[in-house]
């Protein structure tokens, strides 16, 4: 169900609007047998994504204010165009053959995404149907998964509101979640759910 590449992508950005400018791309490629296997990070200057249409919220700058010296640092490095980050992304995105995208918020960074590249005549390289959102799945309780004893609590990425880290952060607990249901449907013969059934000693993931 889920053999092929994956990516997790975040965005740090100048405004939550799908207008907003982006400050920095941030993006990982995994499967479930190898985990993250490439990694991606551009940080975008803004003055150029100004100029392409997009926005700048002075609420958004005011959050900005208040996180940690660490996450304010990549806001301020320099950074390359719009155009040229996004570029950058869909080789990349090419490249590792991702056939599905993920965000933890589709209404978020994908809209974001979706806004630069309409701005940057440029076509994402990614379809409508590819899209996946991580808080989906956050809904879901998990209380088989529970019972093995693994933590669902997400890994605290190294720096809060960084794209790259976020995006490894989010990967990790996707992987989680992914696997776990990835076992379940190649146990298809698996009657643990069934109330007459307990600890199917044929099922891999609940027999014992």
């Amino acid at each position: 169900m889920f053999e092929h590449n994956e990516i997790m992508v975040d965005l740090e950005t100048w405004g939550r609007q799908p207008d907003g400018a982006i400050a920095t791309i941030g993006a990982t490629c995994f499967n479930l047998k190898d985990g993250v296997i490439s990694e991606f990070y551009e940080i975008v200057d803004i003055t150029n994504a100004v100029k392409h249409g997009c926005t700048i919220h002075p609420e958004t700058m005011k959050w900005w204010l208040k996180q940690s010296k660490s996450a304010r640092h990549e806001l301020v490095a320099d950074g390359i165009k719009l155009k040229a980050a996004l570029e950058a992304f869909i080789v990349w995105y090419r490249q590792n053959k991702g056939t599905r995208i993920w965000s933890r918020n589709i209404l978020f960074d994908i809209a974001l995404l979706n806004d630069a590249f309409e701005k940057t005549d440029l076509q994402a390289p990614y379809k409508y149907r590819d899209v996946r959102d991580v808080y989906s799945l956050e809904d879901l309780k998990w209380p088989e998964l529970i019972a093995t004893g693994v933590e669902l609590i997400r890994t605290a990425p190294v720096v809060w509101h960084n794209a790259l880290q976020d995006a490894k952060s989010q990967t990790e607990e996707l992987l989680i979640k992914l696997r776990y249901l990835d076992l379940l449907f190649k146990n298809e013969h698996c009657t643990c759910f069934e109330p007459a059934y307990e600890n199917d000693p044929t099922c891999s993931v609940h027999g014992g």
